[in-house]
């Protein structure tokens, strides 16, 4: 199957000597290659300069992405069977936590299928194909069908008798908050043209296609070019000598630098702290956890992760600390984030008349999104971080209760 893909390339930023995004093309394989009977070869693409962290990156049309460091990364392209005669691929790279790029490689057998993601916040994305392998006039559909606080699922849908004869795809999938993209939908059954858009400050255009079919008799060839000026872009799709191939395309701008959406802690609201005697505590466990909104308990050894959702507020979590004569408990709260003094501190002590204390707290904050707590449970304390994706990812520490001796 010929392709020949040719994608526009894009200026970078750079902060504090160090870059936080990278993007740029390349014509990997041309006409006249080896590229047939398990041709392989692999380039190594540098980036303009050094990112602080590894970056995401994702790419347009290729085999393979390997990895990947913060000068460089490498792409392998795999011709197992009948010649490729262009790829040329588009690729971008980015420093920010509030995007997260999946991979999915070579999948035989292609299904729908459900990933688990990690930002609760990342609820909105596209899909990429970076590779295929079809038997045969194939039809196909890739989309995100679903994406929840934790999982994304990808569509695959085609043609009844086509669909069929496509036995491997590989793709990416790119997930962001919802400031990052501004994402439409075209569908092209005949020579398409843009039209003039107007360049957008710190964003990308990426036009991945996602749909695509073979005309009667005839391999799929599209051929995507771009004209820019120092403030437009037109972008078309053309084939050469055959008839065109429908496809569906996104129109996508994406954010690379100014993300501007900040995600606050949760900081103390109230806590109620009760000290008794309950002769059902006698066979409880040590420590326990309960966040009510979402139905939870913990009680063992363990780090947790637990998800609760924005209408959820304010967020309440109660710990139960069994007391024996000799111990006490010293417990911190948040009461404010990179100030001085930021903990409400709190002891209490265990006798004979006391073998439970009971915290029950609210947690609010200015700037309500779907939380993400980490609890982490020992046999002397339990702590619980809230984790919050920014520029960089981030752990605070909102709840401790120590159990030391007296």
């Amino acid at each position: 199957m010929n392709k020949q893909i040719q994608i526009f390339c894009i200026l970078f930023a750079v902060v504090n000597g160090l870059i936080t995004y990278d993007s740029g093309s390349k014509q990997f394989i041309e006409a006249g290659n080896n590229c047939k009977d398990g041709y392989t070869t692999t380039t190594t693409i540098s980036f303009s300069q050094s990112f602080q962290n590894t970056p995401q990156v994702f790419i347009y049309l290729t085999r393979w992405t390997d990895t990947i460091l913060i000068h460089n990364f490498q792409v392998k392209i795999d011709c197992p069977s009948s010649q490729v005669f262009y790829v040329y691929f588009n690729w971008y790279a980015i420093d920010d936590q509030r995007v997260q790029v999946i991979n999915v490689f070579n999948f035989d057998n292609p299904v729908t299928k459900t990933f688990s993601h990690q930002n609760p916040n990342a609820l909105y994305g596209f899909v990429t194909p970076i590779s295929f392998k079809a038997i045969g006039i194939v039809d196909y559909n890739l989309q995100i069908t679903s994406i929840t606080k934790s999982t994304v699922t990808v569509g695959l849908t085609g043609e009844a008798g086509k669909i069929e004869k496509l036995t491997q795809i590989g793709y990416q999938i790119v997930l962001g908050i919802q400031e990052v993209f501004d994402i439409l939908e075209i569908f092209t059954t005949a020579l398409y043209n843009s039209g003039s858009i107007n360049l957008q400050p710190n964003k990308w255009l990426l036009t991945p296609i996602v749909a695509a079919t073979n005309p009667p008799d005839t391999s799929i060839r599209l051929w995507q070019k771009f004209t820019t000026t120092a403030t437009t872009v037109t972008y078309n799709f053309d084939t050469w000598g055959y008839p065109y191939s429908p496809n569906t395309h996104k129109k996508i701008w994406m954010s690379n630098n100014a993300i501007n959406q900040q995600y606050s802690i949760v900081l103390l609201l109230t806590v109620r702290i009760s000290s008794k005697f309950d002769l059902s505590s006698i066979s409880s466990s040590s420590i326990q956890l309960q966040m009510p909104q979402i139905n939870q308990s913990y009680s063992s050894n363990g780090v947790y992760t637990a998800i609760v959702d924005q209408s959820d507020t304010p967020v309440l979590i109660n710990v139960q600390m069994k007391c024996f004569n000799g111990k006490k408990f010293k417990s911190q709260f948040i009461k404010c984030n990179g100030c001085s003094g930021n903990k409400y501190l709190f002891n209490h002590f265990c006798h004979s008349n006391i073998n439970q204390v009971a915290y029950f707290a609210k947690f609010t904050t200015a700037t309500p999104a779907h939380y993400e707590f980490k609890i982490t449970i020992s046999d002397s304390e339990i702590t619980v971080d809230q984790v919050v994706y920014h520029q960089l990812k981030t752990s605070t520490q909102i709840l401790s209760i120590l159990v030391l001796n007296f």
